[in-house]
């Protein structure tokens, strides 16, 4: 039985961006309810707190462990795991972070007295973009743990630092109109 190559891999590849597409979708209507946000978390929240993430899976550590005299695959392969595990747990703190960023910035739409389609709009954009980089993300995530690739998380920090900056404009809009 003759396989048509190029046929099996539009199939593959339709299927995996029809699985992409679904996941996004399952994360943007998510109903979880948003971690508690106040404005002293607001005013204490930094981005450099994810700075680590930059470096936790860094390959440098493990070229450094090869050039050891007593370097085996499985201690690679442990330190691999802690790493993602470790990776993991920021990863869910970004996650909730950006959810109280999400839910702040709704509470300020909620209390605005005018309707802002733009900015409905700017929010559910940044939450597709958000989803789609946790996607990559865990998907890369996935990858490294056995050795493959690398994982950036420009677009997670990106993401996250962008709502930050449309929430502060959202507070200082409202502060400036109710002088």
């Amino acid at each position: 039985m003759l396989v048509n190559i190029p046929i099996l891999v539009a199939a593959l590849l339709a299927g995996g961006g029809a699985a992409v597409m679904i996941v996004l979708l399952r994360r943007l209507s998510s109903s979880r309810p948003a971690q508690a946000f106040n404005t002293d978390w607001l005013s204490r929240f930094s981005i450099a707190r994810y700075r680590p993430m930059e470096r936790i899976l860094a390959e440098d550590d493990f070229r450094f462990l090869e050039a050891q005299e007593f370097y085996h695959p499985s201690v690679a392969s442990n330190l691999r795991r802690k790493r993602v595990a470790a990776f993991r747990s920021y990863l869910a703190c970004l996650k909730a972070d950006f959810g109280r960023l999400d839910a702040a910035t709704r509470l300020y739409m909620s209390a605005c007295h005018k309707d802002r389609p733009d900015l409905a709009q700017a929010l559910l954009k940044r939450r597709l973009v958000f989803a789609y980089a946790v996607t990559l993300t865990e998907w890369r995530l996935l990858l490294f743990r056995f050795g493959v690739g690398t994982v950036d998380i420009q677009g997670l920090l990106g993401s996250l630092d962008g709502m930050r900056l449309q929430l502060g404009q959202m507070a200082l809009a409202r502060q400036a109109a109710m002088r």
